[in-house]
């Protein structure tokens, strides 16, 4: 009984470290548009993948891109490769006016 517990405690621990997902203080970091009342959640989830990106870059190609198999085109093999080489960088921060352009933009196109 005691050799099963152990097992399964090994079993547990092990399974845990290979399903890695970001942890709530990379999320935390990432999330800079949260508290931005007037845009989508849409939006504001779309600003924390790219800070995501840019933050942990390797590691978003591990979790974000994990189960993307499929023949990769040039510009995904690119992607994938200046993840995999960039060093991290700064977050990107809402701008109100820049927000209110692309939207005028985004109308008149």
């Amino acid at each position: 009984m005691k050799k099963i517990l152990l097992f399964l405690v090994f079993l547990i621990f092990f399974s845990g470290l290979s399903a890695q997902t970001w942890t709530p203080a990379q999320l935390k970091a990432a999330n800079t548009a949260k508290n931005i009342s007037y845009l989508s959640q849409a939006e504001k989830e779309a600003i924390m993948y790219i800070n995501l990106a840019r933050l942990y870059p390797k590691l978003y190609v591990k979790i974000e891109m994990k189960f993307y198999v499929r023949n990769l085109n040039s510009y995904e093999k690119s992607l994938i490769t200046e993840l995999n080489t960039m060093k991290p960088v700064p977050t990107l921060l809402f701008d109100k006016a820049c927000y209110e352009s692309a939207k005028c933009f985004a109308k008149e196109s």
